[in-house]
């Protein structure tokens, strides 16, 4: 197996947003938070494909094959289920022609998922319209594609490929929350050094989402938050 990603474009994105290169790097990110959609919900034989509904999520989806809610599958042309081997195990992988859209209901923090089976496959990753970055793959077995964007979140990612396109063990987890001030992390509506102090208090620590000096709510407390913190220094939302 020979995999080779590249990284296209990237957006200008705030510090620690951008590709996530390996899935222990996602669950990381994700920490106890982390869904897992592997497409094992029935069983497939080994080298045949089953009709999928196009969309696919778990309303569209007949109920044994028991999908996760939370994400949508789209594909110009068909989806299937197909009975493939992989990581030395039988596996189900959803295939979708050239070109397959993943949509999460919420946007997220982090996600990432295996391109298989294909020899270049591109997975474009957005914040609604924009455009956060492209990487490019080289494949002749799987690979991982993952992204982390604390601050816009990602809605939907787009996979094009050479070839048949192959997914399986789609990752995420944890939605985007909007902050009602940006910088504000005392919730007072104003950003000063309370707020500044409350991201130092709580500096480099695993948060509820939007506490504790997590202005960005990502659940972390890092430079992402001082950040914030620095570049909407002394304004306020009642104004």
């Amino acid at each position: 197996m020979r995999t080779t990603p590249i990284l296209l474009a990237l957006a200008t994105a705030p510090a620690f947003a951008g590709p996530v290169a390996t899935q222990a790097e996602l669950e990381t990110i994700l920490d106890d938070a982390v869904l897992l959609e592997d497409f094992e919900g029935f069983s497939v034989h080994g080298g045949t494909s089953y009709p999928a509904p196009n969309p696919l999520n778990d309303q569209t989806a007949p109920a044994f094959w028991d999908l996760l809610p939370g994400v949508t599958y789209e594909s110009a042309t068909a989806l299937t289920i197909y009975g493939g081997f992989l990581h030395g195990d039988d596996s189900n992988i959803l295939r979708g022609g050239t070109h397959k859209t993943l949509t999460f209901d919420e946007p997220q923090v982090a996600v990432g998922f295996e391109l298989v089976y294909n020899y270049q496959n591109t997975a474009t990753f957005y914040s609604g319209e924009t455009e956060l970055g492209s990487l490019e793959f080289q494949v002749s077995g799987f690979a991982f594609a993952g992204w982390h964007e604390p601050t816009l979140g990602i809605t939907h990612v787009v996979i094009t490929s050479d070839g048949n396109a192959g997914l399986d063990n789609v990752f995420w987890g944890i939605a985007l929350t909007p902050v009602a001030c940006p910088g504000d992390a005392d919730g007072n509506n104003t950003v000063d050094f309370e707020d500044l102090n409350l991201v130092l208090e709580n500096w480099n620590s695993s948060v509820d989402p939007g506490t504790d000096g997590d202005t960005t709510g990502d659940g972390t407390v890092n430079f992402d938050d001082l950040n914030d913190v620095l570049a909407n220094w002394d304004t306020s939302c009642n104004e």
